[in-house]
């Protein structure tokens, strides 16, 4: 692996905004299949794998691969490629650590970017668990977490308060530049804090 950029994030003043990001629904016929299939079949492959659940990882992962083609990388992914390197933290662990940040920020912003409330549904559970709550989302999908094992907070893995101002500078710009999300470096050091 080659170290993570070294540049610095655009503000959100400086980034041109790219044409997929002002067409933000290019992906979802993928993407909205691609969701609950993965999120569904992720606790029981990883804790009692079967051919079906493995069946629907893959199927998952390839339209959610299609998806990504489409729309590129968002935020988490950006922030995750510091995690694997300095602290060996699987890629798909290291994205999941800030992805709860990065959807409470989504949800805090006066006009929420196109596509927050269709995420915020998409973590399985029961009917009673007010799917549509943004609060719910982040509980089920932590809960997710735990089943797999995943670690949940940055701390878990080795990372310090000291570590954060250093994993901002490192993000690449043009992992970032296709979100909606469009987060500023004050943004992402928030979702880092937030996620330790």
């Amino acid at each position: 692996h080659a170290p993570p950029t070294t540049a610095r994030p655009p503000t959100r003043a400086t980034r041109e905004p790219p044409a997929a990001r002002s067409a933000p629904h290019a992906p979802r016929p993928n993407a909205t299949p691609a969701a609950p299939l993965l999120l569904t079949a992720l606790g029981p492959a990883v804790t009692h794998p079967t051919p079906e659940a493995r069946h629907d990882m893959a199927h998952g992962a390839h339209l959610a691969g299609r998806a990504i083609n489409i729309s590129k990388t968002t935020t988490p992914h950006a922030l995750s490629y510091a995690l694997t390197h300095d602290h060996n933290v699987p890629h798909g662990f290291a994205v999941a650590l800030t992805f709860k940040a990065c959807l409470a920020l989504r949800h805090s912003r006066p006009s929420a970017p196109p596509g927050t409330d269709t995420v915020a549904t998409i973590p399985p559970g029961p009917p009673e668990s007010s799917a549509n709550s943004m609060d719910a989302a982040l509980t089920r999908f932590q809960d997710l977490q735990v089943a797999c094992g995943a670690p949940t907070r940055l701390r878990d893995v080795g990372v310090s308060e000291a570590d954060l101002n250093q994993m901002v500078r490192r993000v690449d710009p043009k992992r970032l530049a296709n979100d909606t999300l469009n987060p500023t470096s004050a943004d992402l050091l928030e979702i880092l804090r937030s996620s330790c």
